[in-house]
C-alpha cells in the first residue's frame, strides 16, 4: 500500500504545481521532474504518482526523467487511476511549418532526423525511398543536403499540425537514470527517437509490468552510461510492445531503406544483470525481439548476464527483418547462466543469435520463420548458433526447442574464425522445414571447414526421409543415415506423424511457469 497518492492531472480546474497533490480535486498540473524543468516538489519512497486514465501528457523534448529514489521497503510507484485505460506519455513532435514545394509536395525544416512520422491518431507514415518516390501510400521523405534537414510530405492539403515525428532531440518518454526501487504499471508511452523507455547509468530492483509501448524505435532500452555501471534486478513483466513497423521498398543491392533504424523492443546492454523479461507480447520491432549484449571493451566488468527470459510471445507481421531472442556475446567471461526458455516466436525474418558462453536455450517455438530480402539466403535460418571471432564459445546448452514449418533451416552452427566450441550440446530439438528448403541443419565453417565436435547431437528432424538431404557442411551434404559419422552425432530421427498430429502432442510435458503452447 502506497504510503502517499500524488495525483497529476493537467485536466482538472485546480491543478497546480503548488498544491500539496495528495487530492484528486488539488492536483499537480506538470509531471514531477521533467527533464531541464526544475521543481520544488519532494517525492519519498512510497509515494504512488497518479496519472489519469486516457490523458496524453505531450512531452515535446521535456521527457520525463524521474529524479527520486525508493527504497527496497517502500518503492515509488507511477501509474493511472480512474479507469482501466492507461495515462499516455506522448513523445511524438508536431511539425509545422509545411511550404508547396511542387504539387502535393510540402516541405518543412526541422533540427535532426526524423525517424518515423504518424499521422494524429498515431498511425504510422510509410517511408518513400527518394522524395521523387512520393505518393500517396509512401508519403514522406527526409534528407540532409548540407546542414539543415528538410522533412517532405506528401498530401493534397498543408499537413503542418497533421504529422507529429519521431525526431532526435526527443530521447524517450520515460528515462531512469541511476535511480532503483520504481515501479511502473499501466501506462502507455508513444514515440521515442531512441526509446519508449530507458533505463541507463546504474541502479536497481525496478518492477516495469503492463506497459504499453508504442511507435519507438527500441521499446526498452537498457544500458550503462559508463564502464563498471550496473543496472540489475530488474523485471520487465506482462508489457506490450509494439513498434508498428513500416518499409518502403527495397532498393537495388537490397540494403535497408531508410524507413527506421535496426532497434530491438528489449535491449539488455552492457551492465544489465539479472533481467527477468517474462509474459511480454512483443511486435513488428526493425531489429530483435530481446537483445541481450555483452561484448564490450571491458568484457570482465561490463556483461550483459544472469538474465531469465522467459514465457514471451514474440510476433512479426509487417517487419521484414526481426530476430526472435539475440543472446549475441551475451556472457563473455562470465560463469551467469542466461536463460531463454518457454518463448513463442511467429513469423520471423532472419535468424535469432544464439551466441556466448553458459547459455541455456531450450523449450522456445518457432514458427512460420520467413525468408527476408535483407540476409542473403545462405545466412538465414530460425535458430543461429554461431561463435564469433572475438571470445570462444562455451557451455551452451540448446534443447527442446521446436521449429515448425520454416521457409530457412531450422538451425545454422557456424564459426567465423578458429575459435573454439567448447561442451556444445543440442540436443532432443524438434525441426521441421518446408520441402523447398534444400536442408534442416547448415553449417558454415570458414577456418576449419569441418563439422563442429558438439558434445551431443540428438535431435528430431520431422518430414525428412533416408536419401533426402537434412544437413549441409560448408557445401557437403548428408542424409540420415550418413550422419553417424560425424562427431556427437549419437541419434538423430524423423517422425512418422504428419504435422497436425505432431503439432497436438508437441511440448505435451507440464510448464513451467506459464508455458506457451501451440495452438
Amino acid at each position: 500500500m502506497a504510503l502517499r497518492d500524488l495525483y497529476v492531472d493537467p485536466t482538472h480546474v485546480n491543478a497546480n504545481d503548488t498544491n500539496a497533490g495528495t487530492s484528486a480535486n488539488l492536483p499537480w498540473l506538470t509531471l514531477p521532474g521533467i527533464k531541464n524543468a526544475s521543481t520544488s516538489r519532494v517525492v519519498i519512497p512510497g509515494d504512488r504518482i497518479l496519472l489519469p486514465s486516457k490523458h496524453r501528457f505531450l512531452l515535446s523534448n521535456l521527457w520525463w526523467i524521474p529524479y527520486y529514489d525508493g527504497t527496497q521497503a517502500n518503492y515509488i510507484e507511477i501509474e493511472t487511476f480512474g479507469g482501466s485505460d492507461p495515462a499516455i506519455l506522448d513523445a511524438k513532435e508536431q511539425i509545422t511549418g509545411f511550404t508547396l514545394q511542387s504539387p502535393n509536395i510540402w516541405r518543412a525544416d526541422i533540427n535532426s532526423r526524423c525517424k518515423r512520422l504518424f499521422d494524429p491518431n498515431g498511425n504510422p507514415l510509410a517511408k518513400a525511398t527518394s522524395q521523387a518516390a512520393l505518393d500517396s501510400t509512401r508519403t514522406w521523405w527526409d534528407e540532409q543536403p548540407v546542414s539543415q534537414w528538410h522533412l517532405y510530405v506528401f498530401s493534397a492539403t498543408d499537413p503542418s499540425g497533421l504529422v507529429y515525428g519521431n525526431l532526435g532531440a526527443n530521447a524517450f518518454c520515460l528515462e531512469f537514470d541511476d535511480r532503483s526501487y520504481l515501479k511502473v504499471s499501466n501506462i502507455r508511452t508513444e514515440g521515442g527517437s531512441t526509446a519508449g523507455m530507458a533505463l541507463r547509468g546504474t541502479g536497481q530492483s525496478h518492477i516495469l509490468e503492463e506497459l504499453e509501448i508504442r511507435n519507438s524505435n527500441y521499446g526498452i532500452n537498457c544500458q550503462q552510461n559508463a564502464s563498471g555501471e550496473e543496472i540489475k534486478d530488474v523485471q520487465i513483466i506482462n508489457c506490450d510492445l509494439d513498434a508498428q513497423v513500416l518499409y518502403g521498398e527495397w532498393d537495388v543491392a537490397s540494403n535497408p531503406v531508410p524507413n527506421t533504424e535496426l532497434m530491438d523492443a528489449i535491449y539488455l546492454g552492457p551492465g544489465c544483470k539479472n533481467f527477468i523479461v517474462r509474459s511480454n507480447k512483443l511486435k513488428d520491432f526493425s531489429h530483435s525481439m530481446v537483445k541481450v549484449f555483452g561484448i564490450t571493451t571491458n568484457p570482465t566488468t561490463d556483461n550483459s548476464d544472469g538474465h531469465l527470459i522467459e514465457d514471451n510471445h514474440m510476433l512479426v507481421t509487417t517487419s521484414d527483418y526481426c530476430r526472435g531472442p539475440d543472446l549475441y556475446g551475451a556472457t563473455v567471461n562470465s560463469t551467469k547462466d542466461v536463460i531463454c526458455r518457454f518463448n513463442r516466436c511467429s513469423g520471423l525474418r532472419t535468424k535469432s543469435h544464439i551466441r556466448g558462453n553458459n547459455l541455456k536455450f531450450y523449450g522456445n517455438i518457432f514458427e512460420n520463420s520467413k525468408i527476408t530480402e535483407r540476409d542473403t539466403i545462405a545466412t538465414q535460418c530460425a535458430m543461429n548458433i554461431t561463435a564469433s571471432n572475438t571470445f570462444d564459445m562455451t557451455n551452451l546448452e540448446c534443447y527442446d526447442n521446436v521449429v515448425l514449418n520454416s521457409e530457412v533451416p531450422a538451425v545454422r552452427i557456424r564459426n567465423e574464425s578458429a575459435i573454439n566450441f567448447s561442451n556444445l550440446q543440442i540436443h532432443d530439438n524438434k525441426w521441421h522445414v518446408k520441402a523447398s528448403v534444400n536442408e534442416i541443419v547448415h553449417t558454415n565453417m570458414t577456418t576449419t571447414g569441418a563439422w563442429v565436435p558438439v558434445t551431443n547431437f540428438t535431435n528430431n528432424l520431422l518430414g525428412r526421409n533416408v536419401g533426402e538431404t537434412v544437413l549441409d557442411v560448408n557445401g557437403t551434404t548428408y542424409d540420415i543415415s550418413q550422419l553417424n559419422t560425424l562427431s556427437g552425432v549419437t541419434s538423430l530421427s524423423t517422425d512418422s506423424k504428419n504435422l497436425a498430429q505432431f503439432r497436438t502432442g508437441l511440448l505435451a510435458r507440464p510448464p513451467s511457469g506459464n508455458r506457451i503452447q501451440v495452438d
